[in-house]
């Protein structure tokens, strides 16, 4: 419900900033991907009663085909750094570079859908259970895991007082 909806206002939010100035980065395919993808969740938000698993979907969606655009992003700041290092070492220590297998798509990709599978329906449960019987349900709180670790700590500290 709520949450879905303000998940994917958000995502929608951050993908248009990027592709107004990464855009040009992606391949017009890539783009159009993007930007269909922005409108169809636009559309199932913005719809008179929203769809939470439609919403769900075409966030999956709009994640999935941003992938591109997240990877030109940091190809394009890297170039800006004036990143003149060795490619496939460290630009600090010279050591060799490794990619760690969870820091692979595959991984990524798995992780969402066990998010969208397994823990967004148990976040509802537990909501629809407050909703119910306030007194009887566990205590809920949402902490977004966007920004510094001060920042989520201090979300963490103020669910758990």
């Amino acid at each position: 419900g709520v949450e879905a909806k303000n998940q994917a206002e958000s995502l929608i939010h951050s993908t248009e900033k990027s592709v107004k100035e990464y855009g040009d980065k992606v391949s017009e395919t890539d783009r159009k991907a993007i930007e269909d993808a922005i409108a169809s969740l636009k559309t199932a938000v913005e719809a008179a009663e929203p769809d939470a698993d439609d919403i769900q979907a075409k966030t999956q969606t709009l994640m999935e085909v941003s992938m591109k655009l997240g990877q030109a992003i940091y190809e394009a700041q890297q170039a800006e750094a004036g990143d003149a290092s060795e490619e496939g070492k460290d630009d600090v220590t010279g050591e060799a570079l490794i990619q760690r297998e969870d820091d692979q798509e595959s991984t990524v990709r798995n992780r969402l859908s066990v998010y969208h599978d397994q823990t967004a329906p148990l976040v509802e449960y537990y909501k629809q259970w407050a909703k119910e019987d306030p007194a009887a349900a566990p205590q809920y709180h949402r902490v977004e895991g966007v920004g510094s670790v001060a920042d989520i700590t201090r979300q963490v500290k103020e669910a758990l007082s």
